[in-house]
């Protein structure tokens, strides 16, 4: 199963990553047919390398541009091989949380691929507060997040 997006030490997001590996090299099927990507829960990252990675916070300017990718936004969960097929999740809002607790429409994603994923650019808001924040996913659980630290405004 994928790890949520939350902020934490290295220890524990090399730890999370090491049983990601074994859980991914024994498959989550009870007979070990299945691979653990289909009972993964969704993930926001920065960098599609990261997506079995605990994220930590990071640290972005108000009125700037960031890539946000997206990893396995699909309905159901195939642990055993007679389990339908999951299905894509045609459209994730995302939504920036910021530290004075107010929520901002970003953009809409459309997950597609074999990992039900996207890749957009959003932008965070020039009037963004400084602090710390999130991108939320704002799909019902298991919710995915990205932290941020927003520093700006933008150009000052």
């Amino acid at each position: 199963m994928g790890p949520r997006s939350r902020p934490g030490s290295r220890a524990t997001a090399t730890s999370v990553a090491a049983v990601i590996v074994v859980a991914l090299a024994q498959g989550c099927g009870t007979d070990g047919s299945e691979s653990a990507v289909d009972c993964a829960a969704p993930t926001l990252t920065m960098s599609p390398s990261t997506k079995y990675e605990v994220q930590d916070p990071v640290t972005v300017e108000a009125g700037s541009s960031v890539t946000v990718y997206g990893f396995w936004y699909a309905r159901g969960c195939k642990e055993r091989a007679t389990d339908p097929d999951p299905s894509l999740i045609p459209q994730v809002d995302l939504a920036l949380v910021t530290a004075d607790d107010k929520t901002v429409q970003l953009t809409s994603a459309h997950p597609a691929g074999d990992e039900f994923s996207f890749r957009v650019e959003v932008t965070i808001p020039a009037d963004a507060v400084s602090g710390t924040a999130e991108i939320v996913d704002q799909q019902p659980y298991p919710e995915a997040t990205l932290p941020l630290e927003i520093t700006g405004p933008h150009g000052s």
